[in-house]
């Protein structure tokens, strides 16, 4: 018995479209997300992560489905054994959090504010979709090459199989995505850092920044960001002291995901503490006289408090694009070497032009 013509058709049909979803989508996914976090661990390129695995799995494919089967029986174990062991022992570690971690999955879960929130705007549907965009990678049963897989055991049986094929979307789904789920909520993975600040698309407070830093090398102060950097309020004072380094600076920095975005500080206003904090770095009269007197003339004739900011605007547009390099977002990025590729440059100068800069290039 079966469905003749019909059961043919939807057999090619179900081939074609797992054939479409396989190249474009699966194994192109995972694939991409190995190389990729191969390449975070240790900074492997991608390509030769990518041609590792073709390589091995072009071993495996080129043996027949019996090939196959033997790989898939003996490596498929192992992983999933090994993932609940380790994930075991991290929750080991972390079983303290693990009471708190199941408040918050039920009060996020039946909350009535969680609960509205879904429905409103049409977010509930949003929500569905990619919970089946999610579904389809959670297992090959999702993906739809669990099937064939299956068909090729043999078996006097067929319904046994069909209970080890429910049993696979049950281990990976309830068992394996259980355990991730605690493990990233028990470790604080999930904010990817010590507190929200270091979660995505959050900023992170600038952190008191010293007005002075001890140079091992020079034996000396040096400036923490620069000599004209207005100390916190009400530390001018410390100045004449001799812990420097617990001075505060009126500095600050933008920081979003680890990266930072802005730098910039409140500059000093005031010539006699701008002098003062000249003698500090070891500045003699007469440096000073020689290279910054037309600052100091400024501020006597009252100059406003004023400050600055300077802001990253290509390491913004990363973090937006989920880039891992700023180069990549720079339309003429240079090399490490200063070296821009696009133009060619540094180009050799011409003897006219040298002699027109009154220049000359000893190689």
């Amino acid at each position: 018995w079966g469905l003749g013509p019909l059961g043919r058709f939807i057999g090619v049909l179900f081939c074609f479209t797992l054939l479409i979803s396989a190249v474009t989508g699966g194994n192109m996914f995972q694939a991409w997300n190995v190389g990729d976090i191969t390449r975070e661990a240790t900074n492997l390129p991608q390509w030769v992560t990518g041609l590792t695995l073709a390589v091995i799995v072009a071993m495996v494919i080129i043996g027949g489905i019996k090939r196959i089967g033997s790989v898939a029986g003996v490596l498929v174990p192992f992983m999933c054994i090994l993932y609940v062991v380790v994930s075991l022992v991290v929750l080991g570690f972390n079983l303290g959090a693990i009471p708190d971690v199941f408040a918050l999955i039920f009060n996020s879960a039946f909350s009535p504010s969680e609960a509205g929130g879904a429905f409103i705007g049409g977010a509930a549907g949003t929500a569905f979709i990619w919970g089946m965009k999610r579904a389809l990678f959670s297992s090959e049963a999702g993906q739809g090459s669990s099937p064939i897989a299956h068909s090729a055991a043999q078996t006097r049986e067929p319904v046994s199989e069909s209970v080890v094929a429910g049993l696979e979307p049950f281990i990976d789904t309830l068992v394996v995505c259980t355990l991730t789920a605690l493990v990233i909520l028990s470790t604080g993975a999930l904010t990817r850092g010590d507190g929200a600040e270091g979660a995505d698309g959050l900023f992170a407070s600038s952190p008191a920044v010293s007005l002075h830093e001890w140079n091992e090398d020079g034996g000396r102060w040096d400036s923490s960001h620069h000599p004209f950097t207005s100390p916190a309020d009400g530390e001018e004072g410390m100045l004449d002291g001799e812990d420097l380094a617990a001075i505060r600076s009126k500095a600050y920095d933008l920081v979003c995901n680890g990266s930072e975005l802005a730098s910039g500080s409140i500059r000093i206003h005031r010539r006699e503490l701008q002098e003062k904090v000249f003698e500090v770095l070891g500045y003699t009269k007469e440096d000073v006289n020689e290279r910054f007197q037309q600052i100091l003339e400024a501020f006597d004739y009252g100059a406003p408090p004023h400050g600055g900011i300077a802001p990253g605007i290509d390491r913004f547009v990363a973090i937006l694009c989920g880039a891992t390099s700023i180069r990549e977002v720079i339309a003429f990025p240079k090399t490490q070497s200063g070296a821009d590729l696009l133009f060619n440059s540094p180009a050799p100068v011409a003897p006219d032009q040298l002699k027109d800069l009154s220049l000359k290039i000893d190689h």
